[in-house]
């Protein structure tokens, strides 16, 4: 993450797409592989979908592709 925290690069990351509402991000549970999740609201949905399909199943952050 170079230093930054995981909120500021899917805030970063999925801007580019829309205007956002805002990006919540969650640990794993204990019984999962580590990392985190998170749910990002964009006041479009037109901006939701564009941003789903560009970035579904790419290597944006980590070695695991993300899942939209």
């Amino acid at each position: 993450w170079c230093g930054t925290t995981p909120q500021h690069s899917l805030f970063t990351v999925f801007s580019q797409f829309g205007l956002l509402y805002w990006v919540r991000v969650f640990p794993n549970a204990a019984v999962a592989r580590p990392g985190f999740y998170a749910i990002i609201k964009f006041y479009s949905a037109r901006d939701a979908h564009r941003a789903q399909k560009a970035c579904h199943e790419k290597h944006l952050f980590q070695n695991s592709p993300v899942k939209v």
